[in-house]
């Protein structure tokens, strides 16, 4: 039987005839009915949403700074947009934003504030080059084993692993940079000089290292390093090899190796 589709109201004006043609003619008492209980509707608690942090290609920060540095920006600022940027945006997504901008369009109001908090910051604290600045020599101890290691404190352990101790360091950077690592040649100092921005899982600080070229010349330079928190190359390679028969006893020890990182890495070295 085909079934059609009938609107409420011409629903209940049907049954309201059919009874009145259906009732006889003496007259009965009707009881009431009984009103059913309120119930109250279940309010349902949406769950928090999940914050998502993009990681930009570390060739995609630095041509950003350098173009953004030769439109005028301080290399604070640009540093400041771009690291909080990626706490909004994809890459894709901003070079759409930046694309529309080209054309007339008006940027997003996070924009908008990003540019704005970045230059206010700049405003308050001016970027000042002394004659003599005051640096910090890098400490020659371990950092401790506690989860809440410093951006700055994960940097001294790697610079006196690369220094001190010969190693190259490679397994400090993240799993992400696995193929853009940086190594020095026979490094003997480092000293950290300054912090561009530190937002807590992402920083930026610039080191003045001695090391030397192959032919045994002497170079001092400054280089900038990108630092977050995220997995390094020391725990990729443990669980690419061992997998899912990964013991407890190799299971704590990269927990503890996390620990004294404070769950940084090295995402990116530039020169400054």
């Amino acid at each position: 039987m085909r079934k059609y589709f009938i609107p409420v109201v011409a629903i209940a004006t049907s049954v309201m005839i059919s009874c009145q043609q259906s009732q006889p003619s003496t007259t009965q008492v009707q009881q009431p009915t009984p009103t059913p209980p309120v119930v109250a509707p279940t309010k349902t608690v949406p769950p928090p949403a999940t914050k998502i942090k993009y990681v930009y290609p570390p060739e995609a920060i630095n041509n950003y700074v350098d173009v953004c540095m030769k439109g005028g920006g301080t290399k604070k600022s640009c540093n400041c947009f771009i690291s909080k940027a990626q706490d909004i945006y994809p890459l894709d997504k901003l070079i759409q934003i930046n694309n529309d901008s080209s054309v007339g369009k008006p940027y997003p109001k996070d924009i908008d504030e990003i540019l704005k908090s970045c230059q206010e910051k700049v405003a308050v604290v001016p970027e000042v080059k002394p004659a003599a600045p005051a640096v910090t020599p890098v400490q020659k101890s371990s950092a401790p084993e506690v989860s809440e290691v410093s951006g700055r404190a994960f940097l001294e352990k790697y610079l006196n692993e690369i220094t001190t101790k010969g190693n190259g360091g490679e397994l400090y950077f993240c799993a992400s940079s696995e193929n853009s690592v940086v190594s020095f040649f026979s490094p003997r100092n480092a000293t950290i000089l300054g912090s561009g921005y530190d937002s807590g899982d992402r920083a930026l600080y610039s080191v003045r290292i001695d090391s030397s070229n192959k032919g045994g010349a002497q170079i001092t330079a400054t280089w900038d390093f990108r630092i977050l928190k995220a997995e390094n190359l020391l725990e990729k390679r443990v669980k690419a090899r061992l997998g899912s028969n990964i013991s407890d006893k190799d299971r704590a020890e990269l927990e503890s190796e996390r620990k004294q990182r404070g769950g940084w890495c090295i995402f990116g070295i530039s020169k400054a």
